[in-house]
């Protein structure tokens, strides 16, 4: 049996423009990947960072749409190979007829889905929020200057929300004081502080990751 592969290619407008330090972002391109073989159809998605990082939407297009370029059965475009194995272990679960989460090694548990923020004011966060309960997590884009007291005001503004933030790379300096303010007021995760090669950078921050009294475990980066 061979494998047939059908590609989309989608473009979704965001309802507000998403500012983040790599710029200022109305739309978002993806590929969908529907992977058939034995009448089976495993599906799954390429997603573009608007930054290109991983492969842009056209370069995923393609990569998938060339099997001859690909080594390994894989392509070499990484938003493009990710979709394909996922697609493909989707297909598999579908086959054993069980959900792809236990297929792959996974259990049943909450997952939390956050709302995103872009680099904004605390005003703008505080009246989205504003009457929504229902919102217990989100997650705050921030960058030099637009960091703490961003989130200040929206610890203030929501005591027990669920926060997170993601720097884009923006910070260079692991001993920078706006670290441990944003372990003080409790943030869940700190996404990509530095650029994707300064690995050293978030070792020596994971390694001073306390501020006394609170500590940020949680803390990675993008290759």
């Amino acid at each position: 049996m061979s494998e047939h592969l059908d590609l989309w290619e989608i473009e979704v407008e965001f309802r507000d423009p998403l500012v983040t330090g790599e710029g200022t972002h109305r739309t978002r391109r993806s590929i969908l990947v529907a992977a058939t073989e034995g009448g089976i159809t495993g599906w799954a998605e390429a997603p573009a960072f608007p930054s290109g990082r991983f492969g842009t939407a056209a370069e995923a297009w393609d990569s998938l749409s060339d099997p001859a370029s690909w080594s390994g059965g894989l392509p070499a475009i990484p938003i493009a190979s990710a979709a394909l194995q996922a697609a493909r272990a989707d297909r598999t679960a579908r086959r054993l007829d069980t959900p792809l989460h236990l297929h792959l090694g996974g259990e049943d548990r909450p997952v939390v889905a956050r709302h995103p923020f872009g680099l904004t004011d605390p005003a703008a966060i505080a009246g989205v929020l504003e009457g929504i309960d229902d919102v217990t997590a989100v997650k705050v884009k921030i960058g030099p200057g637009r960091d703490v007291a961003t989130i200040a005001a929206l610890r203030a503004a929501r005591p027990d929300l669920d926060i997170g933030v993601d720097a884009n790379g923006a910070y260079r300096d692991p001993t920078d004081p706006v670290f441990p303010a944003l372990a003080e007021l409790q943030v869940s995760f700190i996404e990509q502080p530095f650029p994707p090669e300064a690995i050293e950078s978030l070792l020596e921050l994971r390694r001073r990751g306390v501020d006394g009294e609170r500590r940020v475990d949680r803390m990675w980066q993008k290759r």
